[in-house]
Order: structure tokens, then C-alpha cells, then sequence
């Protein structure tokens, strides 16, 4: 017998190209997971450190809360400068506090304006108590005021925790001593003296900082010239006012200083108002003397004639022995007048060196 040939076995054909297709997914699976695994690496640090901030040195400060629990409450370590780490949200949350802010009062300020109208005179705007804030001066005058307050966190977890919202209690503490000061000056004071008015708003605001314990101290509180105006109604009348009234006082600082002048020309031994006042003292000297001795001779009379009687005789042995002395003189001339009717009675006149009186001439005559 003859043998038949073996014929191979039938084996499967090999698709290369799926094998190839395999390979590559495997391999890009793999290089995605490792991706992922380095996004999710990157992610998990960023996450631990997602809550990691900087505090700047003498500007800002940060209280890290740990599930609800202030970590420290140390001033100094509040607000210590440098990178702060904590957890992220909710396991730690951090609350920014800044060291120094202003807070400004417009609460006794008028209202904004808004677009004025042609024709509109801003001047006679009155006082709108709905929108335009104003505060009353000790004089009862109405004055519109504005102020800033700096203030500086002295206990940070009382001024962060102690109040909901302690900024706006601040503003209304502010708000209160603007009033309370102007109520206690008049309005030339606040006026004139704006920075003794800042004083005691600020002295104001210090009272109660301690007695509401905000954790606060506060620096400054400014109020400028520009932050005191009066009611625009009122504005233009006041301001003549006080224009009359400075040139009232710079008349009278005027008069003053030349009246000073005047005396001290009068008490300088020089010059004509010297010469005038010297012998103004000299005519007064001489009056007085002469007035001394008329009194002095009135008081010997009396002491030599004690009685009326004989002072009246010798009253009249004085006239006569006058009257004999004026007689003996050649250039007094005496003229007799005549005497008149029942309704004029005569009078007699002594016309000592005086020309006769004329005589009118009869009308009709010769």
C-alpha cells in the first residue's frame, strides 16, 4: 500500500492589524492613567494648600478658625507678618482683619444735588429733613457736617467675633459724635476752629469705643474746612454777615491802634501836640492857682466877716471904692440910657470905652 501525504493542519490567520490597535490603546491607557494620576497628585496638594495665605506686615492680619475655633487670639501673632497655613474649607476658614481703616460720617450731610435745571438757583434750596442730614449747633443753629475716623484693631477676636458687623457699628458710633459735638459748640466755634471740633468728636467717639468694648482705638478723626457748610437757603445772608461784621473788627483794630498813636504822641516831649499839651497844663496851672486864690480870699472875708451884715457892708464899701477908681480915670467914659416904658423898665448900663449909641433921626424933621 502506498501512503497518502499528511496534509498540514488549517491554522488561524493572525490579524495583525488589530494586535497593533491593541497595543497602542494599551499603551495610551496606560500613559492616561499616569496623567491622571498626576493631575489628581496636583490636585490633592492644590487642595491642601488651597487655603494657604501671605499676611502683610503692619496693614493686615487673619484669625484661622478650625472647625469653628479661633486658633490664637495673640495680638502680636494676629498680625504677624508671613505665609499663614490652614486647611482647606470647612475644616478651616480664615478671617481677614485689617490693622488701620477709615470711616467717614455723612449723616449730618446734605443730600447730593443731581442735574440742576436752567433757571434753578441752588442757593435757594431749603433744608429737605427726607433726604439732606444736618446736625443742631448749641446756638440752635442748623449745620451740615462731615468727618473720617481712622481707627486701629487693638483686640482682634473681640472686634472680629464680638459684633456681627463692627465696621458699622464704628460708623454709627461716629455718626453720634459728629451730633453729640456740635451740640455742644456754637457755630462760630465749629466754624472757626474746626480742628478743637475734631477733638471733641474724637473724645466723644473714644467714650464710647470703651463702653461698647469694640476692640478698637481710635487714631484720628479729621474734620476740614470744606466739611462745615450752612444750608444753602441761609449760605449767601451769613457770609455778608460775617464779611460786615470782620470789617466791624478791623475798623475797630484800626481806631485802636491810631488812638494808641495819638497817646503815645501826646506822651512824647516832642512836637506840636507836646507844645499844645504843655501849655494846655500851663493855662490849667494858672486857672488853678487863680481859682485858689479867689477861694482863698472868699474864705478870709468869711473868717473876717462872720456875720451877713457885715459882709453886705463890705460888699458894698468894695463897690464903691471901685466905683471911685473907675470915676478918677480919664479914658473910661459912662453914658446914661433913658429909661423906658412900664413894659420895658429902665435899666442901667456901664459902657466902658464904648462909642455913644447912635440917636434915630425923626422921620419929617428939620
Amino acid at each position: 500500500m502506498s501512503e497518502k501525504p499528511i496534509q498540514p493542519k488549517d491554522t488561524p490567520e493572525v490579524d495583525l492589524g488589530n494586535e497593533a490597535g491593541s497595543r497602542a490603546m494599551e499603551q495610551a491607557l496606560r500613559s492616561s492613567f499616569t496623567i491622571l494620576k498626576l493631575v489628581i497628585a496636583v490636585l490633592a496638594v492644590y487642595l491642601v494648600f488651597s487655603n494657604t495665605f501671605s499676611v502683610d506686615e503692619n496693614t493686615e492680619g487673619a484669625i484661622v478658625l478650625r472647625f469653628g475655633q479661633a486658633q490664637t487670639e495673640d495680638r502680636d501673632k494676629v498680625f504677624e507678618a508671613g505665609i499663614r497655613f490652614a486647611w482647606p474649607y470647612p475644616i478651616d476658614e480664615k478671617v481677614e482683619i485689617a490693622r488701620e481703616k477709615p470711616v467717614k460720617s455723612d449723616s449730618a450731610w446734605y443730600a447730593a444735588m443731581g442735574a440742576v435745571q436752567i433757571g434753578d438757583n441752588p442757593n435757594q434750596r431749603p433744608v429737605d429733613a427726607s433726604r439732606d442730614g444736618y446736625a443742631l449747633t448749641q446756638d440752635g443753629k442748623i449745620i451740615h457736617l462731615q468727618a473720617e475716623m481712622i481707627y486701629r484693631v487693638a483686640d482682634p477676636s473681640q472686634f472680629a467675633f464680638g459684633y456681627a458687623d463692627a465696621v458699622a457699628v464704628l460708623q454709627l458710633v461716629l455718626d453720634n459724635s459728629v451730633t453729640y459735638a456740635a451740640s455742644q459748640k456754637d457755630l462760630r466755634e465749629i466754624q472757626n476752629n474746626p480742628t478743637v471740633f475734631a477733638s471733641s468728636v474724637q473724645q466723644r467717639a473714644n467714650d464710647l469705643v470703651d463702653q461698647y468694648d469694640l476692640g478698637v482705638e481710635v487714631v484720628r478723626v479729621t474734620v476740614g474746612g470744606d466739611d462745615v457748610e450752612l444750608p444753602f437757603l441761609t449760605r449767601n445772608a451769613y457770609n455778608a454777615f460775617s464779611s460786615a461784621e470782620s470789617q466791624a473788627r478791623e475798623a475797630r483794630s484800626a481806631a485802636a491802634g491810631e488812638a494808641k498813636n495819638i497817646r503815645d504822641a501826646i506822651n512824647t516831649e516832642a512836637g506840636e501836640i507836646a507844645t499844645i499839651r504843655n501849655q494846655a497844663n500851663n493855662q490849667a496851672q494858672a486857672l488853678s492857682a487863680s481859682v485858689g486864690s479867689l477861694a482863698q480870699r472868699f474864705t478870709d472875708i468869711i473868717e473876717k466877716y462872720p456875720t451877713q451884715q457885715t459882709r453886705r457892708r463890705y460888699m458894698e464899701q468894695m463897690y464903691y471904692e471901685a466905683m471911685e477908681r473907675i470915676a478918677e480915670n480919664e479914658d473910661i467914659k459912662i453914658y446914661l440910657v433913658s429909661k423906658g416904658g412900664k413894659l420895658n423898665p429902665a435899666k442901667l448900663r456901664l459902657l466902658i470905652n464904648q462909642p455913644p449909641p447912635e440917636v434915630e433921626e425923626e422921620k419929617g424933621g428939620n
